[in-house]
């Protein structure tokens, strides 16, 4: 019982307790925010990787600095203590994907700054609860921050693992010289509503558009409106296709597919 209490396992454990809403997501099974990143995790992971050591040791040199008896220690172990519940109960929250009632959150935080305040001023009357609350707080705390290492080394393992995920990719590759025949080009074009309506029906008046007349001159006839077509070139008509048909299997030359939503 005596190793559980020691500052740095006691820093340790509230270290874990007070950032669990960050590092929860990054150990979760499911593993959600690591692999929907856009880019790579290590910028993420990394700084929480420091949060968790550079507050653990500031927490430890607290609790090293206030193990003599005496107001301060009083002070100091009842403000580390009244903020978990206000920590703990937006953790579950975040964790359950509800939202806190206001109410909610402001009587927790209310409750724990005037039993704060009470222990500051009235720090002699509450020494003897104090002494009955801390060494069973600093002994729950000490055998959570052994599960605070399991955290801390899925954490590791996270980093090591996602560090090369989501590579940034290069917008220019380098194009190796064309062998044996050419392959044939598939060209898709887009056009919502008011495109195709400036393309192919009623322009409006003095509106110029210089890529639309180009493409115009190429596509002279117009696809069936509202329909997914493509455009052969050996002919000017737009067939239409199944929408689960896939295009190349329907003809090796096509070159174009204008699509209108």
């Amino acid at each position: 019982m005596r190793v559980l209490t020691h500052p740095a396992l006691v820093a340790f454990g509230l270290t874990n307790l007070y950032l669990l809403a960050l590092t929860g997501p990054l150990i979760s099974t499911n593993h959600d925010l690591v692999y929907h990143l856009i880019g790579s995790a290590s910028s993420i992971v990394i700084p929480i990787i420091a949060y968790v050591v550079v507050l653990s040791l500031l927490l430890t040199a607290i609790l090293f600095f206030v193990r003599q008896r005496g107001p301060l220690r009083v002070i100091i172990w009842s403000a580390l203590l009244l903020v978990l519940p206000s920590i703990l109960l937006h953790t579950y929250a975040d964790f359950s994907d509800r939202e806190v009632p206001a109410w909610l959150s402001s009587v927790v935080t209310l409750t724990a700054l005037i039993l704060l305040l009470a222990a500051s001023f009235r720090w002699k009357q509450f020494l003897p609860l104090f002494d009955k609350i801390q060494p069973a707080a600093a002994g729950i705390l000490g055998f959570f921050s052994f599960s605070g290492l399991l955290i801390f080394g899925q954490l590791i393992w996270c980093a090591a693992e996602t560090r090369n995920l989501n590579p940034a990719r290069s917008l220019h590759h380098a194009q190796p010289a064309a062998q044996g025949a050419p392959r044939a080009r598939i060209l898709w074009i887009v056009l919502d509503e008011l495109s195709y309506q400036q393309l192919y029906e009623r322009r409006f008046p003095g509106l110029e558009l210089p890529a639309f007349d180009q493409l115009h001159r190429l596509y002279p006839r117009s696809p069936s409106r509202g329909i997914h077509s493509i455009h052969s070139p050996h002919s000017v008509h737009w067939p239409a296709f199944k929408r689960y048909q896939g295009v190349c299997q329907r003809s090796p030359r096509l070159t174009a597919r204008p699509r209108h939503r």
